[in-house]
């Protein structure tokens, strides 16, 4: 686990880094976009949300993902259940 300080100054590093898109999605289909936070026990978590029609309404549904970002890409995992 990184302290805050340590946490910004790594992703000042990835965000100046050159970006490689990956050649398919790395999120399930009919997911929006996502976002990474740590728990409180130190995981790295992604957060995105999917979609459902439910009588004619199109309603979002919360999924959370594990995450690995100790390589040189974003590992995402298998689902998340706290």
């Amino acid at each position: 686990m990184f302290t805050h300080k340590e946490w910004l100054i790594r992703k000042a590093v990835i965000l100046q880094d050159t970006w490689i898109q990956e050649k398919e999605p790395i999120t399930p289909s009919n997911c929006g976009h996502g976002m990474l936070f740590n728990t409180l026990s130190g995981k790295l978590i992604m957060a995105i949300h999917s979609y459902k029609n439910t009588n004619g309404k199109y309603l979002r549904v919360p999924r959370l993902f594990g995450a690995d970002l100790s390589g040189d890409r974003l590992i995402i995992g298998k689902a998340y259940k706290p």
